[in-house]
């Protein structure tokens, strides 16, 4: 139970953290202008809209000039006029955007119409849409952006429209003796787009905390201090010295495991992954030993392990973000090809002889004609963080395997594991 809870609070501290501080990325187009209108006020508006967007605190704003590079490379352009939702979708993908914002600029007489629409790059919906209007120069574009900007982030900004008043020319003294005033804009944050990557290749290494499940585990040690030795003489030496405890525990072991893994991403939130691990299960089990005069040899632990080819096929979900979360689940086919078990004293009088009269360990089980089924399987669930670095991606990932099938009949018991692993990969 105390390995269980300590297990659970690692993947709490893990990786609830990035859970709560990832924020949906948003890109944002730039705006396109009707006929008529400065090409210049064009960046002008979009930066307002982002600020704004940024200011919310509620999403990660990817960098225009990134945005700009990705979309060139893929030869992407919006189409003139009508913005379509399907265009702005594409660019979402490409771009590993969770929601994308097209703004588009118009003007009816001496009115400018700034409108703009928010679209969840999966499902192609317009997740939220608004528009404002104003008279005046053009320079109100960027009042209107403005406000355009605050109603989509969530931050609604109210503009009270005054008279403009008419600009007098100050005396050549007052310009002299009025001070400079240089406003200074805040640096922006701004974090590179994650660019949407079809497949995924790597390699990823990392350790198993290995146990054996069982309802059958009081029958299992009786039948084994009864019979067990009849088959491979000194592994549970205590009938060796002529007794044992009626206190027996079963703990942990620990294994490696080690392979490789391929992915292939549906879209931004849903991939398939394969991986070919080695991987070490097994348990260990301790007891007091006894010798035929009843005096205490000390404690002994068996730890059994267990050597696997395992091939577990996952559905992986994921939120795209610079780090990402992801939680993996699925079924694993597992072959065994080793079995060993060693035996190691807690008094080293005790170990020396023992090693002495049966040789030290590990032993190998399946070589003394243990009986074991070779292929298990199992379900798995899980979780992890990505961390893609350009064309790289690094992980870090916690998982739960549950085994389906009796390791060996005469025990009955199954194979149950908690694995923490690392990978690296290359996205393409």
């Amino acid at each position: 139970m105390k390995f269980r809870r300590f297990s659970v609070l690692i993947v709490c501290f893990l990786f609830l953290p990035a859970l709560v501080f990832s924020l949906p990325q948003l890109a944002i187009l730039e705006a396109i202008l009707a006929a008529g209108i400065d090409p210049t006020v064009g960046p002008l508006v979009t930066s307002k809209i982002e600020e704004e967007f940024v200011n919310s605190g509620k999403y990660t704003v990817l960098d225009r000039a990134n945005i700009d590079q990705v979309l060139r490379e893929k030869e992407f352009q919006l189409s003139s006029g009508i913005v379509r939702n399907e265009e702005v979708r594409q660019a979402g993908e490409y771009l590993g955007a969770d929601f994308i914002v097209s703004v588009s600029v118009s003007r009816v007489g001496q009115t400018f119409v700034v409108a703009a629409k928010m679209i969840d790059v999966v499902s192609g919906e317009i997740a939220a849409q608004t528009s404002y209007e104003r008279q005046g120069r053009i320079d109100v574009l960027l009042d209107i952006a403005k406000v355009v900007g605050g109603r989509l982030a969530g931050t609604e900004i109210i503009m009270i429209e005054v008279e403009e008043p008419k600009i007098e020319e100050p005396e050549e003294e007052q310009v002299a003796a009025a001070p400079k005033v240089e406003r200074v804009a805040r640096p922006k944050k701004e974090r590179q787009p994650v660019e949407f990557k079809r497949f995924v290749v790597g390699a990823k290494v990392g350790g198993n905390l290995a146990t054996a499940r069982s309802d059958l585990w009081g029958d299992w040690e009786f039948w084994a201090y009864d019979n067990i030795t009849e088959v491979v003489p000194g592994v549970l030496p205590s009938v060796f010295y002529g007794g044992h405890s009626s206190d027996q525990w079963t703990y942990a072991m620990f294994g490696l495991n080690a392979g490789a893994y391929f992915i292939f991403n549906i879209n931004t939130y849903l991939g398939l992954q394969a991986e070919l691990l080695y991987s070490q299960k097994g348990y260990s089990y301790d007891f007091e030993d006894y010798d035929s005069g009843g005096v205490s040899l000390g404690w002994v632990r068996n730890v059994f392990r267990f050597s696997y080819i395992e091939i577990p096929l996952l559905v992986k979900a994921r939120l795209p973000r610079r780090v990402s979360p992801y939680a993996v689940a699925g079924a694993s086919i597992a072959v065994l090809f080793g079995a060993t078990v060693e035996n190691i004293y807690d008094d080293g009088f005790s170990q020396s002889f023992y090693d002495s009269f049966w040789g030290a360990g590990p032993f190998d089980l399946l070589d003394w004609g243990w009986e074991y089924n070779t292929l298990d399987a199992g379900l798995v669930a899980g979780a992890g963080v990505d961390f893609p670095i350009g064309s790289l991606l690094l992980n870090l990932e916690a998982r739960y395997t549950l085994g389906l099938f009796p390791v060996s009949a005469f025990t009955g018991f199954t194979n149950s594991s908690i694995s923490f692993s690392g990978g690296v990969g290359i996205q393409f």
